[in-house]
């Protein structure tokens, strides 16, 4: 049985779902974006998938290629933000696609080098999207752990006042990090918290 992609089609989901779970394994790792930096890597991720047309690869290949490819989502949106932190983004990322893909996996769906695709129309694939990320919301929200969204005064300040925004609303004691005291602060914080 053949079935027919539609490029176009394939390109636009995968961009919008690749943007959504950027945000959202930002969301869970406490990491902002700025909105073009979001772009680059939901372009990225759109562009990845064009890896469903490749000829099959062998698995430990395919998973090679999977994982960079993530992993190059990943530091598209973010930028590098340590090895630890990149890796739990990119984690994030990838559990946040494979979550989609399980909820979705239906007769008909066509695997190769790892990358999906599923029989539903593309309003389903978003709907789906989108409720993957309001769980995620919804989790965090319950523990207690939702902010505001980060990334809305990234564009035109400095890189660093997201996070310190980001930092001040999740730990009481982390504005002294960012004060005249810096890296003192950040140390008294960390042994007050304990």
């Amino acid at each position: 049985m053949r079935t027919v992609i539609y490029l176009d089609v394939l390109l636009l989901v995968n961009f919008v779902v690749g943007a959504a779970f950027l945000l959202a394994a930002g969301l869970l790792c406490g990491a902002c974006c700025a909105p073009l930096r979001l772009v680059g890597g939901a372009g990225a991720a759109a562009v990845s998938s064009l890896a469903l047309l490749a000829p099959t690869a062998p698995w430990p290949l395919a998973l090679t290629y999977k994982g960079t490819s993530a992993a190059l989502c990943v530091a598209a949106a973010y930028g590098w933000q340590g090895a630890r932190n990149t890796a739990r983004l990119t984690a994030w990322f990838v559990l946040l696609n494979l979550t989609l893909t399980g909820a979705l996996f239906l007769p008909g769906a066509a695997c190769n080098n790892l990358s999906f695709y599923l029989p539903v129309s593309p309003g389903l694939l978003l709907a789906s999207t989108a409720g993957v990320c309001g769980v995620v919301e919804g989790v965090l929200h319950v523990l207690g752990r939702s902010g505001p969204a980060c990334w809305g005064g990234a564009v035109g300040g400095r890189a660093g006042r997201p996070a310190e925004r980001l930092l001040r609303h999740r730990l009481p004691c982390a504005g002294a990090a960012f004060g005249p005291g810096g890296g003192a602060g950040a140390a008294g914080c960390r042994a007050s918290a304990r």
